[in-house]
């Protein structure tokens, strides 16, 4: 058994007709009850023990790094997971596999040479393509994980339902990063290869690796991985890479991805930058079909007094392996705003370098003015887009997403920060493995050992995580 396996599935019934009795969504976790309930479930806090800041300070310099995968769920946050959940239930409600109507699909959808559109008998409703957007840096990413995550385990191996034998494997969503060259060969060899990695079994690379395959065998292939295993949903993280492809690569891409849409009724979450959004623009038929599924913007707060970067800022506060922690204030609030403008990633990364720094200098204390040297001394690559985004400069703007992964790639260049990368690097790993979520290049930059990553990663799961008493 995997860790992203679910070989026990508990079903909840709904008392809604197009979910009931269906195993697919009667096997997903059940859905938040309100808002806070969506809050605390989709919150990401590391393992925390005050009685950690007694341990030597050689140990206590890896602890901060642990906040690398911080999620704490705003209002906007918890919309896009209503949104998102109605997308993956909306999808797998007309793919009942116990009716006549999904056995039908499922045993011959996946041999169809053609595209066949499965519309909603019911309401006349194709499934959706919907767009996650924001700068680098707001959280984009770790926002779609989270959701996904709380939804259910990637795989879920299913043996019965309601008394009645059911031996089918459900991949609740499928979630890769669009591929630099991002032909639909291309496209469609990566999810090849990554079934086959969360199935443990060689099912479909091979059929990937013949070089006599033409692009409308990989796309029935990918069509028989869709049906057979009952995907929930295609999420597509990076989309920007789309625009390193020559125009007709990316307007074949767009037209795989609709064509699927269309065929199989499975839900498509793209997940990028600003520059992504330029695809939108270069095609409104495209546009408008992205569209209907929902096109959510995260947003950084305009300033320090918004409501939910207060209380983000209140959480993070808490999270201080410093022997003299700080009491949290306004005026904390106010420079971490500063000196990141809202943007999550580099809030964090602040604050986890200033706690670094403190412990390696033996201060034992996050000041102010410590925050205001790592940012002066350390930051200096991230200055000008911070510049940018304090003066509203609409020339520099448009090249932020271009700025920002310079920036922090030159960060690295700073021991510290080539450190926390380090650090970092592992947490996500770990995490992402969790999710089913594989990245070779992140394992072969990983430099530490099994044994210090289930030292240091010690609660990243959320039944081991301790969530602050302002939480609760």
């Amino acid at each position: 058994m995997t860790i992203w396996t679910n070989n026990q599935p508990t079903y909840t019934s709904y008392p809604i007709p197009e979910f009931s009795g269906n195993p697919l969504i009667e096997a997903l976790s059940p859905l938040p009850t309100d808002r806070d309930d969506a809050i605390i479930r989709m919150s990401e806090l590391p393992k925390f023990n005050p009685e950690e800041r007694n341990l030597p300070a050689a140990m206590r310099m890896f602890l901060p790094a642990r906040l690398s995968r911080f999620l704490f769920p705003t209002t906007q946050h918890v919309r896009f997971l209503n949104h998102l959940a109605i997308q993956v239930y909306d999808g797998y409600s007309t793919r009942n596999p116990m009716t006549t109507t999904g056995q039908h699909h499922l045993h011959h959808a996946a041999a169809q040479s053609s595209f066949v559109p499965v519309i909603d008998p019911g309401t006349g409703r194709l499934s959706t393509i919907s767009m996650i957007c924001g700068i680098p840096g707001i959280g984009k990413s770790t926002l779609i994980r989270g959701c996904m995550s709380m939804l259910g385990k990637p795989v879920i191996q299913h043996t019965n339902h309601n008394g009645q034998p059911f031996p089918e494997t459900q991949i609740l969503y499928l979630m890769r990063n669009v591929p630099d060259q991002c032909s639909a060969k291309a496209f469609c060899k990566t999810y090849g290869d990554y079934t086959d990695a969360l199935l443990g079994m060689p099912l479909y690379a091979k059929f990937f690796s013949d070089k006599t395959m033409t692009r409308t065998h990989y796309v029935a292939q990918l069509r028989r991985i869709v049906v057979t295993h009952h995907v929930g949903a295609l999420v597509l993280d990076c989309v920007e890479n789309l625009l390193l492809g020559s125009p007709n690569e990316v307007s074949e891409f767009m037209a795989l991805l609709i064509n699927i849409r269309d065929e199989l009724r499975v839900p498509i979450i793209l997940v990028g930058t600003h520059k992504a959004a330029n695809i939108l623009k270069s095609d409104l038929s495209t546009a408008r079909r992205i569209v209907e599924g929902g096109y959510h913007e995260l947003t950084r707060p305009i300033s320090p007094d918004e409501p939910d970067f207060a209380a983000l800022c209140e959480i993070l506060w808490g999270y201080q392996w410093v022997q003299h922690p700080e009491e949290y204030n306004e005026k904390i609030r106010d420079v971490l705003y500063d000196y990141s403008q809202g943007v999550t990633g580099i809030m964090i990364a602040l604050f986890i370098a200033a706690q670094i720094e403190a412990i390696d200098s033996g201060s034992e204390k996050v000041s102010i003015n410590l925050i205001r040297k790592i940012y002066k001394e350390r930051f200096k690559p991230l200055h000008r887009i911070i510049n940018a985004l304090r003066s509203n400069n609409k020339n520099i703007l448009e090249q932020y997403d271009e700025l920002y992964p310079k920036a922090f790639e030159e960060l690295k260049a700073d021991p510290l920060m080539n450190r926390l990368e380090e650090m970092k690097l592992q947490l996500s790993s770990e995490k992402e493995r969790s999710l089913g979520i594989m990245d070779s290049e992140i394992e072969q930059r990983n430099k530490y050992s099994k044994k210090d990553a289930e030292t240091l990663l010690d609660a990243i799961s959320p039944e081991s995580m301790d969530i602050p008493e302002t939480l609760r």
